[in-house]
């Protein structure tokens, strides 16, 4: 080659460069001060990988974050610590099995940890030392919970899932901060900081040394505003469902016993619940869609758990199904309505052809496919329906969390926020970004749940029959 040609050729390679290091005018990239002088060495031999990758971001990154480059986001870089926050130069053996784990498969009926493990996480922010206190999330995975992958030419053959990679916490010195993490192969979820939430996900590459590799923290408002108007099935058979409802109660609890989440008297309860994925989500995520659904589904039981809803409730895998096909018998693409009708049909069926631990409370349905309208919909108050426990959600990436979270409260028969039909008058909650407000996303500062959402959770939860054991 040409000297001439040569010299273009590395101004060509220096222009994608900067193209790729700066994919937004807008987009800032703020790296940590150095934790160490082995790991600043480190962090630099990793800016310089991430500079040289093309396309900047990994797939995995952008299956997992399922939209383009935010316009706010920082580029961090997590690592181990002890209780203050200090980086820790040595792990424990138990850490170190932990944090190196390579999702190996399980037979059904292998024997899981069922030891609680705790560790910390610091990450430099903004001049901040943000310092996760962590342990495992126990309560989102059913101990017999498989995933199955349908069709199948051995319909015998399933899989356990194990839940030693999925951490809940909170951050050190703040009392409603709260966390929702995948720590294998990086980390990967949602964290409430303060009056800010964010997303945080590896760009590429998994944990070698003991800082990981560069990852991306963005706020959550950052993602595209996701419309929930119209995303309630109501019709007649509403009357039905009630008395459906009434009719089987087993376990009611009154008001007294949740209005009081300190009380000796509440007994925490489990939802179980199956999530089925359609060809569109498998494909899309490929090699990563069960890691995927168990991050939304650890971020869901956390919403769930939080204090602001008054309760003990644990949303409760218990099966994934991957469907690996095109099925058309299921989504009617642009009609939500006929698609949710089709979607509860065949999880009421599922449900009648299984026993036990089999049998789930709510189904929920993901897709990448247009489901017309609103990103999730659901009947309100189907809970005890066998025909309307189910919601129908379209995969928006992390952001999915919330709206299943928000399609699950309309099945309890949660309403929305500032909703006048229904004489809720948290307008101002829904403003700010509460989990039953109808549009989620662009006010979105921190998820909280409306005093009109817990009192209507204190009214209905008792016409509502949910195991106060049997998971744990």
């Amino acid at each position: 080659m040409s000297p001439s040609l040569m010299a273009a050729a590395l101004i060509t390679v220096e222009i994608i460069l900067l193209c790729l290091r700066v994919p937004k005018a807008s987009a800032t990239i703020t790296t940590t001060s150095a934790i160490a002088t082995e790991e600043n060495v480190h962090q630099q031999e990793q800016q310089q990988q991430i500079d040289n990758k093309d396309p900047f971001y990994s797939a995995v990154l952008r299956s997992l974050l399922g939209i383009e480059l935010p316009d706010e986001f920082e580029v961090v870089y997590p690592y181990f610590a002890d209780e203050k926050g200090r980086f820790v130069t040595s792990l424990s053996e138990e850490n170190e099995n932990i944090t190196r784990s390579d999702r190996k498969r399980r037979h059904v009926g292998s024997e899981k940890t069922k030891k609680t493990h705790r560790l910390f996480i610091g990450i430099e922010h903004q001049n901040e030392k943000l310092v996760l206190k962590l342990r495992t999330n126990k309560k989102f995975l059913a101990p017999h919970a498989t995933v199955e992958r349908l069709p199948s030419n051995n319909p015998q053959e399933k899989e356990s899932l194990s839940n030693e990679c999925y951490y809940i916490g909170r951050l050190k010195h703040q009392r409603h901060s709260i966390i929702a993490v995948d720590i294998c192969d990086g980390l990967t979820g949602f964290i409430q900081a303060k009056e800010r939430a964010y997303f945080i996900a590896p760009l590429h590459g998994v944990q070698e040394h003991r800082t990981w590799s560069a990852h991306l923290l963005y706020p959550v408002n950052a993602s595209i505003p996701i419309s929930l108007a119209n995303d309630q099935w109501r019709d007649d058979d509403i009357t039905e469902n009630r008395t459906i409802v009434e009719r089987n109660i087993r376990s009611a609890i009154t008001s007294n016993d949740v209005s009081d989440t300190s009380s000796p008297k509440i007994k925490e309860k489990y939802m179980a619940v199956t999530v089925a994925a359609d060809h569109s989500v498998v494909e899309f995520h490929k090699n990563k869609v069960e890691q995927f659904i168990l991050i939304l589904m650890n971020i869901v039981n956390a919403i769930y758990s939080d204090p602001s809803l008054g309760a003990k409730l644990s949303i409760v895998v218990t099966r994934i199904i991957l469907l690996q096909q095109d099925e058309n018998d299921k989504i009617s693409e642009g009609n939500s309505r006929q698609s949710l009708e089709n979607v509860c049909l065949w999880f009421k069926e599922m449900n009648r052809n299984h026993s036990g631990f089999k049998k789930h409370d709510i189904g929920i349905y993901l897709t990448r496919l247009d489901i017309g309208g609103p990103a999730g919909y659901a009947p309100v108050g189907g809970m005890c329906n066998p025909r309307r426990s189910c919601s129908l959600n379209r995969d928006e990436g992390l952001t999915s969390a919330f709206v299943i979270a928000h399609e699950i409260g309309h099945v309890l028969g949660f309403s929305h926020d500032g909703d006048e039909d229904e004489r809720n008058t948290c307008s101002q909650d829904g403003a700010e970004g509460s989990i039953m407000a109808p549009l989620v996303l662009a006010t979105f500062r921190k998820f909280h749940w409306s005093k009109c959402t817990v009192n209507e959770y204190r009214n209905k939860i008792k016409y509502v029959h949910l195991p106060v054991s049997g998971f744990a």
